[in-house]
């Protein structure tokens, strides 16, 4: 029989901590554990054995079953709750008669008070590899949310403590609902908990609920088409954004699709993969949503049960240079430009806005400057007139919602010295689109006499003419 050792050179043998009543059991295990090389320490009650588990690195913790199997219940409840690797395995007494079958053995080892030494040894080794594996597991899962999250930037304690609740919701199989202001990065932080999740090697698709018609809605959540989102997603994630502006003639029919996707058992075939993990993101609280009856009341149940706030970026301030630093490369790479950098006086600009916008604002900001500045230390002098501040909405009240769209455009287009292929970039709108407008605006054709002018100069040339 094969016989197992642990080295005390490399590594420490692994602790042992027992709690047994009648004196016998503790000195012969205590005998027992020696000779086989373990390390055992013993606690005088309930209350000792609790606290040694939680200052010690305990590998195993041997319980006497006493009165049925009420110790060994609790300390196995005690265990879990507190996320601790500890292995436990129970010691049945010789004062009583237990059967194997009244205690279950599907969660820590049964020790009888007749077992041999061999059979001793066997389960503690087994034990102790459990908790080795265990320890490395989750020193492992901690390195992937650390690797998942790292997008997202959580230096801040209202993103730690934002994180810590992505991580548990990512270990669960329920739909998810996220609560942010306009301009939240729900599309990040639904893919850092869809990387992290069980499902994670499956596909996350986004479905932009207010970009689209009622038919156009019906047919990507419902339509059995294999082109719909809702097809596409399975076995993975989906995410469905500004949830509120869902028309309520279709919100029973995704209350029953989020009760379907969380039982799994009558979801799919041999041959399909599962429906996707719902997750749902809402620009506005639950409870305005639903006095303004914008989200029918069986929605509003599952919602309320499942709900993340995301903090506004105002209210994480601590990351704000890190998270503007990471736009930046990612800028970079999406448009095969320079890596560029923020002064001291940036710095200071962007922690002392309101970003009203959040992260969209953000990155719009520093991609429209970019865009203008390439290969540029990015001062405050070249960022502010982007930032919409005080004076810029004193100047826009009153205005008209197409009024502010032709503003924006022609300010952008002067910018840029009348170059269309750069004010669409930096608009983040396409160049058809943009021609259209000018176009409406009085700018000559694309490419005709005076096409890159400003309408000014262009309205000066004509009367001159």
């Amino acid at each position: 029989m094969q016989s197992h050792s642990f080295s005390t050179v490399s590594h420490a043998a692994p602790q042992i901590l027992m709690y047994a009543t009648e004196g016998g059991t503790r000195q012969r295990r205590s005998e027992q554990l020696q000779r086989v090389g373990f390390s055992l320490r013993q606690a005088e009650s309930f209350a000792a054995i609790k606290e040694s588990l939680l200052e010690n690195d305990v590998a195993v913790c041997l319980v006497e079953a006493t009165d049925g199997n009420r110790a060994v219940v609790e300390f196995y409840a005690f265990i879990q709750e507190q996320g601790l690797n500890t292995q436990l395995i129970c010691l049945i007494p010789e004062s009583e008669s237990f059967s194997r079958m009244t205690i279950p053995a599907a969660r820590y080892d049964i020790l009888e008070s007749n077992a041999p030494l061999e059979r001793l040894r066997s389960v503690l080794f087994a034990a102790t590899e459990r908790y080795r594996l265990t320890r490395e597991n989750h020193q492992l899962q901690q390195q992937l949310a650390t690797q998942c999250f790292a997008p997202l930037v959580c230096n801040s304690p209202s993103m730690q403590q934002l994180r810590t609740e992505l991580e548990t919701a990512a270990r669960q199989s329920g739909s998810i609902c996220l609560v942010g202001e306009q301009g939240t990065d729900f599309a990040r932080v639904a893919q850092c908990t869809h990387a992290l999740s069980s499902r994670g090697a499956g596909r996350f698709q986004i479905l932009h609920v207010a970009l689209h018609t009622l038919e156009q809605i019906e047919s990507e959540l419902f339509s059995p088409a294999p082109e719909a989102r809702i097809q596409l997603a399975r076995g993975g994630s989906l995410l469905l954004t500004e949830v509120e502006s869902l028309p309520l003639s279709l919100q029973s029919s995704l209350v029953r699709l989020i009760e379907r996707s969380q039982r799994p058992d009558e979801q799919h075939g041999l041959l399909m993969p599962p429906l996707p993990r719902l997750m749902l993101a809402l620009t506005e609280s639950l409870e305005t949503a639903q006095a303004n009856k914008r989200i029918i009341p069986e929605l509003y149940a599952i919602l309320s049960s499942c709900r993340i706030q995301i903090p506004a970026l105002r209210q994480r301030r601590e990351d704000l240079i890190c998270l503007a630093e990471r736009m930046l490369e990612e800028i970079a790479l999406q448009e095969g430009l320079p890596m560029q950098a923020l002064d001291s006086s940036a710095h200071h600009l962007l922690q002392t806005q309101f970003w009203l916008g959040n992260e969209t604002e953000l990155r719009s900001v520093l991609y429209k400057t970019c865009a203008l500045n390439p290969g540029r230390l990015l001062s405050a002098e070249l960022i502010r007139p982007w930032i919409s501040g005080d004076d810029a909405g004193q100047e826009h009240a009153g205005l008209t919602l197409k009024e502010m769209e032709r503003k924006l455009i022609e300010t952008t287009f002067n910018r840029f010295g009348g170059n269309r292929e750069k004010t669409a970039q930096a608009l983040q709108i396409g160049l058809r689109t943009l021609s259209g407008k000018l176009r409406e605006y009085g700018y000559p054709p694309r490419g005709g006499p005076g096409s890159n002018l400003p309408r000014e100069v262009v309205t000066e040339l004509r009367r001159a003419a």
